[in-house]
């Protein structure tokens, strides 16, 4: 997943600090907080990990000891696993 894509057909609502995933096809709600909730925005298939890992470090002032890209690439493993992005096309 270099460039990672939201699976089309989910809904994201803002409600204040989180946001809310609801797939048409399935009954589950996902509720992402505010830096899973910048990342599915960067979900576009235009912006790479890094570009997130810096989005990240620049949105939340994430001390430099901190490993966010590793962060960022289990959250996007845990929006695959859930089926929320779409893994053909990146």
């Amino acid at each position: 997943m270099m460039k990672p894509v939201r699976k089309p057909g989910i809904t994201a609502k803002n409600i204040g600090d989180e946001i809310l995933l609801c797939g048409a096809e399935e009954e589950a709600i996902h509720v992402l907080n505010a830096t899973a909730g910048l990342m599915w925005e960067l979900c576009d298939g235009e912006h790479t990990i890094a570009y997130m890992e810096r989005a990240i470090r620049t949105s939340f002032s994430v001390v430099n000891e901190k490993d966010v890209r590793r962060d960022v690439v289990q959250t996007l493993d845990i929006l695959a696993d859930k089926g929320l992005l779409d893994t053909t096309t990146s």
